[in-house]
Parts: C-alpha cells; structure tokens; sequence
C-alpha cells in the first residue's frame, strides 16, 4: 500500500451538508368518557385534526455554498379517530369485555427522486378482547383478537436513500397474557401469541422478520 501523505499534503476535507428547516404543526383534538348502567358500561371516544408543514433549504452543495437555495416543501394533514368501549360483564368487575377500533397517521418529510414528497404513513387497528382478574386480584390478565392494517414508506432496495411504499401490510391474529402474584416476592408475567403478517401489495407476500409464534 502506498504511504500516507503528512498532514500538509492531504486533501482538505469537504464541508458537511447544509440545511435549514422550518416546521409547523397544528392540531386540535377532543376527548371524552361517557358511563352507563351504574358504571358498568363505558364508551370513550375521541377525534384528532393534525396538519405539519415543513420546508427543508439547502444552503451547500459539497464544498460550494448557494446563493439560490434549493427548497423542498412537504405538506400532510389528517384526522385520525379512536373509539372504545368496556363492559363489566360482573359488579365486582372480575370480567370485563372490551373492543377499541383506532387509526393512526404520521408525516414522512422524505422525498422521490424527482422531488415529490412521500405519502404519510396510515393505519388501523381493531382489538376486541376479555380482561379477567382472579383470586382476589393474584392472577390478572386478558385474551384477545387483534388486526392492524399499515400502509408505510419502506427503503428502497434499488436506490440507496430513497423509499417505496407498501400499502397494506397486515397483522392479526391472537393474544393471551396473564400476570401472577405467586407470592408477596414472586411476581410471574406471561404470555403467548399467534400472528398472521403479510401484504397485499400487488401480490399477498408474508412480511419478513415477523414470527407467527411468540411466548
């Protein structure tokens, strides 16, 4: 291998990247808890307006500083909803059903190749499920059925930097989870779940990384 030039004859490092960033976000939300039947029936329900803003200046290329700045503006806004609901199938409450429907949103300020902003990522979820407390509160726990649908910018495999989107991507499937006080030392937390993941973006596909099995 060739020697390394002393200090005084090696290349001067190029200057870092610069930006400037400007962000906005906005939203309003509202929330509330409505009980029924002496308190053994709960609805809650809640809504949210979101809106981000955010422009992105570029103020050096390499070693060379602009004098007209690139800007990259990226713009996303969406009103997301959860609603919920419990019953306490018992007075002592030692049995409760529950089920929740909610949807999710948030900006991705990455762009295309040709400068168009990415899509934000979405989802959904729908959980219904039973919680149960017993032995006067030694064992607690809940099974439940669960789907969630996410639609994500994901990398790009062909072009480093850059992302791709992949609308539904699917998780659903099966929990099971119990806490136990086995003694006023030992507490024991547990649990086992079956999942489905997979996307239907052009072609069903399983998602990778994900195990069908957990305990």
């Amino acid at each position: 291998e060739p020697p390394v030039p002393d200090i005084n004859h090696r290349n001067a490092l190029p200057l870092t990247a610069y930006t400037r960033t400007h962000g906005n976000t906005t939203e309003f939300y509202v929330n509330d808890v409505f009980s029924f039947f002496k308190d053994r029936f709960f609805i809650m329900a809640g809504a949210r307006k979101s809106s981000f803003e955010r422009y992105s200046q570029n103020l050096r290329s390499g070693t060379t500083v602009l004098t007209s700045f690139p800007t990259v503006f990226a713009k996303a806004d969406a009103t997301t909803h959860s609603v919920g609901a419990v019953w306490h199938l018992t007075a002592d409450k030692r049995y409760s059903l529950y089920v929740n429907l909610n949807n999710a949103f948030a900006p991705d300020y990455g762009v295309n190749p040709d400068g168009t902003g990415l899509d934000p990522a979405t989802g959904d979820q729908k959980e219904i499920g039973l919680k149960f407390n017993l032995f006067g509160t030694r064992i607690q726990g809940n099974v439940d059925y669960f789907e969630i649908v996410a639609n994500t910018n994901v990398n790009d495999p062909d072009r480093l930097g850059y992302k791709i989107r992949q609308d539904g991507a699917h998780s659903d499937g099966f929990e099971l989870n119990a806490n136990t006080n086995l003694t006023r030392q030992w507490f024991l937390m547990s649990g086992f779940s079956i999942t489905d993941s997979y996307t239907t973006n052009g072609s069903v596909s399983k998602l990778d990384l994900q195990p069908k099995y957990k305990f």
